[in-house]
């Protein structure tokens, strides 16, 4: 571990106890070493990052998106000083939408509290709390309130809205109603005798693994569609823009929203694909925690993953269950004049002269 300019440089070597204290516990700043951050020219700990427009137009060989409009990353809690500077002065973000869940990030555990264990173990808090589970009409209802959250923004003078992106349909749907009743049973007990890492894994190893990844979009298709309309709703302000988007690793959530925000600009499906697929290089640096995560979760490694394949699979099943990406958008609260701001505000002006 080396010292620079007053802060600690850390990288994947470094012990805790090398970790230097300012004063009795509390930790001195720290940053990661130059050969282990995403961007080492622009970011120090902020991963994931690109502009989606410049990707999209390089990609298709022509002008669709504005550059410099929206961008994408994972999750902003580690950022900098000097991240956060360059957030607000090279690129001027006016709106951050965070997809994340209430507790995701949060620590004072030993637990995982990433996705989708913290999903999972929103559920199970929850149905421990209130026995009433088996009532869908009431877990509609409550997901259809508290779905966004607006709040002063870390970056300085922007705003952030938040967003449960795997709210309580999802919750509900995707990961306590497939459980049969002796699986319930046995959720319950883990989790109500204290063994809480061992109920989510339970849960992730019997419902979410045996979909796999494609099966968890899905759900997020099934189950996320009025988040993910508030996401795009928030698309359609005018003075929303430069954008962030990002949940925890920038993947899944964050791709299939700006994904469907493509779709609607008339994007093709290859250069969305190619976009939801740099994902996969962009996390390779935290590649191994990924994998630790998703095994405490009871997943297997494919999802640290983000292939082409996950997203054209996604549109796929959007086609042939909803008519069209169009369709599958109003039947969740989109409009006409919704999706014609939202072009307006993302197209290159080549694409509207």
């Amino acid at each position: 571990m080396e010292e620079k300019e007053g802060v600690q440089v850390i990288d994947s070597n470094t012990q805790p106890d090398e970790v230097k204290e300012k004063s009795p516990g509390t930790v001195e700043p720290f940053i990661l070493s130059t050969e282990e951050r995403p961007l080492e020219e622009l970011f120090q700990n902020i991963v994931n990052w690109r502009d989606v427009g410049y990707n999209c137009n390089v990609d298709s060989n022509k002008n669709i998106i504005k550059p410099l409009t929206l961008f994408r990353s994972g999750r902003l809690d580690d950022a900098s000083t000097a991240d956060l500077n360059v957030l607000t002065e090279k690129y001027n973000i006016k709106c951050i939408i965070d997809l994340r869940s209430e507790t995701e990030g949060r620590m004072g555990d030993d637990l995982v509290n990433t996705f989708p264990a913290a999903v999972i173990r929103e559920q199970l808090s929850r149905h421990h709390h209130h026995r009433h589970h088996d009532d869908d009409t009431k877990e509609e209802e409550v997901s259809r309130h508290h779905r966004v959250h607006r709040k002063k923004s870390i970056v300085a003078d922007r705003v952030s809205y938040f967003i449960n992106f795997a709210g309580t349909s999802f919750r509900y749907h995707a990961v306590w109603k497939p459980l049969t009743f002796r699986q319930k049973a046995e959720t319950l007990y883990l989790y109500g005798t204290g063994k809480k890492a061992e109920a989510v894994t339970f849960i992730g190893k019997n419902v979410i693994q045996p979909h796999g990844l494609i099966g968890l979009n899905k759900n997020f298709v099934d189950y996320c569609g009025s988040e993910i309309v508030s996401a795009l709703k928030l698309m359609s302000h005018p003075k929303a823009w430069p954008m962030l988007v990002h949940c925890t690793q920038g993947k899944d959530r964050t791709g299939l929203v700006i994904a469907l925000a493509l779709s609607l600009c008339g994007v093709s499906d290859d250069a969305i694909a190619l976009d939801y697929a740099r994902s996969q290089e962009g996390l390779n640096r935290q590649r191994h925690i990924m994998i630790e995560e998703m095994r405490k979760t009871g997943l297997e490694p494919e999802f640290s993953d983000a292939t082409a394949e996950v997203i054209r699979m996604t549109f796929e099943y959007i086609r042939k269950n909803y008519k069209s990406i169009p369709d599958y958008l109003k039947d969740n609260g989109l409009t006409n004049t919704d999706i014609e701001a939202i072009r307006r505000n993302l197209l290159h002006p080549d694409q509207t002269t």
